[in-house]
């Protein structure tokens, strides 16, 4: 299950109804919103649920631009050893 902790740089007139599109969503954790930011925590079952969720995101009129802080993928990773 990938889980995606990300910060959401969103336009306030259009915010509300992103907020409840998000908050209506049981795999989205949202936090408060500050300013223009709004931090989230989105938990897939799948990495094809993940990619879909955040083309979705990117394409509401809210969402002006998303950072990533934080990415865990290790439970779909391939990874059998220590990369470095």
């Amino acid at each position: 299950m990938p889980i995606i902790g990300a910060v959401l740089t969103v336009t306030l007139n259009a915010a509300e109804g992103l907020l409840r599109t998000l908050a209506a969503d049981p795999r989205v954790e949202v936090g408060d919103l500050q300013k223009n930011r709004l931090p989230i925590v989105v938990d897939t079952a799948t990495r094809q649920d993940d990619e879909h969720f955040w083309k979705t995101l990117r394409n509401h009129p809210a969402v002006l631009h998303h950072e990533v802080v934080l990415a865990e993928l290790s439970d779909i990773s391939n990874l059998t050893h220590d990369p470095r």
